[in-house]
């Protein structure tokens, strides 16, 4: 039988002339444990156990500052000195070129990231 939100279920209630329920509780839409579990892990794992490139990813806001994150983000680390990020556009990658030095020197205050040399932008594909 389906479930459906509480105001469906008063609809057809008062339709059929039911009582309907006027309880005060929330709907509560059950989500699968494996996704609950990842988003947990995501943002309860010490940094020591992630991967050079998630603990880049954990930081990035930090890094290029809130508004060019929402615009780009880093994807992987290539032969340790070259950091691909993802642009959304033009106007992103721009704007991450002009911070390039303060971009770099944010990035090699972060342990295992002394290494990372230049910044290669891709748009997504």
């Amino acid at each position: 039988m389906a479930n459906f939100p509480r105001r469906v279920e008063n609809l057809i209630a008062s339709l059929r002339g039911l009582p309907t329920n006027g309880s005060g509780a929330r709907d509560v839409v059950a989500k699968p444990l494996g996704d609950t579990l990842e988003h947990w892990l995501k943002k309860n794992l010490p940094e020591a156990l992630l991967r050079l490139e998630e603990r880049i990813a954990r930081r990035w806001p930090e890094i290029v500052g809130p508004a060019l994150a929402q615009y780009c983000q880093p994807l992987l680390v290539i032969r340790d000195d070259v950091l691909v990020v993802e642009v959304l556009n033009s106007v992103a990658r721009h704007a991450l070129s002009l911070r390039l030095d303060e971009v770099l020197e944010q990035l090699h205050r972060m342990p295992g990231c002394r290494r990372i040399e230049r910044i290669r932008c891709c748009l997504p594909s």
